[in-house]
């Protein structure tokens, strides 16, 4: 540790400040003291509660009043230190803080009831970043909740608003974590108490769970008529496979290396371009007529290639367009299928059979979730029996 006197303005400070280096980076520390041997034991005391993330204690050292961030520059900073600047970085997914964002951006509007005639979204950001984070109480959340119940038509739809408001609100409060605060600290940047806005308890909803299609002729319609894709379409016939067949996601699908095919395996992990949802690797098993279809389709192709052919906006938008279309035409329906989302759909009926055939768990892990309660709540069609491991 080291102790200096600044001098601000060409005036010598007679208060001590602070410098030690904490996990790599300079921290610095205005001790709020003239004695040397107290702004010791003050920078001491902070500098050990940085390290055991004892942030109370922290808080207390910090004499001076902080100034109250406005929730543009909270998120300006909370995107400087928690936002990964790569996919091997330890920070927060990109997309994943701007769906924070946009879940905070949303209640605050709402809950102000700001009028946004005229105003492009840009314009409609700037009058929300004004505000200071203070604003953020369970007074506001509240206020949000009536609003967008208040556009409900009925049941149905009120339902699905309740299941709207639980997501934003638990991706407004997830930019308040400990973490944060712990992170916010080490920058000598205190938050404004907001446990009333966190700890609100907001209604869930009723889930939407995953059922299997009514017609229970469309999976076998839908694999005939695969072999007639892979002729005209290849590269709709290979993300159908990998949707259908191994329960890949579309960004998964999107961002698959031939690399990633192993011995009648997918192994999805990142890349210097992609991470994974939850940052975690996975292996998906093939059966071996998959594994021999995806070789065949892919043989012409090096190994740090997509097994997509064509660029990022072929992979992102035009390929998945087709194939759902061609699902659209072999009735792949909301009516049918509860999902207008078709290669969504393919997943969940793929995760789904896993869950019927060996256990929540299995279908847990195969689908790349954190929790197997997600997998039951979302995938576990209600009209099979699922088998649960004790």
């Amino acid at each position: 540790m080291t102790l200096l006197q600044r001098t601000i303005n060409g005036v010598k400070s007679e208060i001590w400040t602070a410098i030690e280096p904490i996990d790599g980076k300079k921290k610095w520390f205005n001790t709020g003291s003239a004695n040397k041997r107290t702004a010791r034991a003050n920078a001491k005391l902070f500098y050990d509660g940085l390290r055991q993330g004892k942030i109370d204690e922290v808080a207390a050292l910090v004499k001076r009043k902080a100034k109250v961030l406005t929730i543009g520059e909270f998120l300006e900073k909370y995107e400087e230190l928690c936002v990964a600047r790569n996919a091997w970085d330890s920070g927060v997914r990109r997309v994943t803080w701007t769906g924070y964002c946009s879940g905070l951006r949303m209640i605050v509007r709402h809950g102000l009831g700001m009028d946004f005639a005229n105003l492009k979204k840009r314009g409609r950001n700037a009058l929300i970043d004004r505000q200071p984070l203070t604003v953020l109480t369970d007074g506001l959340v509240i206020r949000y909740i009536n609003a967008m119940q208040a556009q409900a038509k009925g049941t149905q739809e009120l339902a699905t608003i309740k299941r709207s408001i639980y997501s934003r609100h638990l991706c407004a409060k997830s930019l308040f974590c400990p973490k944060t605060t712990q992170v916010f600290a080490a920058e000598n940047i205190l938050l404004p108490n907001l446990s009333s806005f966190v700890n609100y308890r907001v209604e869930r909803g009723t889930a939407v769970r995953f059922k299997a299609p009514k017609d229970k002729s469309l999976a076998a319609r839908t694999e005939a008529a695969a072999r007639d894709l892979k002729v005209a379409d290849p590269e709709a016939f290979k993300m159908y496979l990998l949707a259908r067949n191994a329960g890949l996601r579309k960004s998964e699908i999107v961002n698959a290396r031939v690399s990633w095919l192993g011995d009648h395996e997918v192994n999805i992990q990142s890349t210097h371009s992609y991470l994974t949802k939850n940052g975690q690797d996975r292996e998906m098993l093939l059966t071996p007529e998959i594994y021999a279809e995806l070789l065949e389709l892919t043989k012409e192709r090096s190994v740090d290639e997509h097994i997509l052919i064509g660029t990022q906006s072929d992979r992102v938008i035009h390929t998945p367009a087709r194939l759902n279309k061609w699902l659209t035409e072999l009735g792949w329906t909301r009516e049918l299928t509860g999902s207008s989302k078709k290669l969504h759909a393919l997943r969940a009926n793929y995760i789904s059979s896993m869950a019927k055939r060996h256990g929540i768990l299995v279908a847990q892990h195969l689908a790349g979730h954190a929790d197997y309660s997600t997998t039951d709540r979302y995938y576990a069609d209600p009209d099979v029996k699922v088998a649960r491991e004790a």
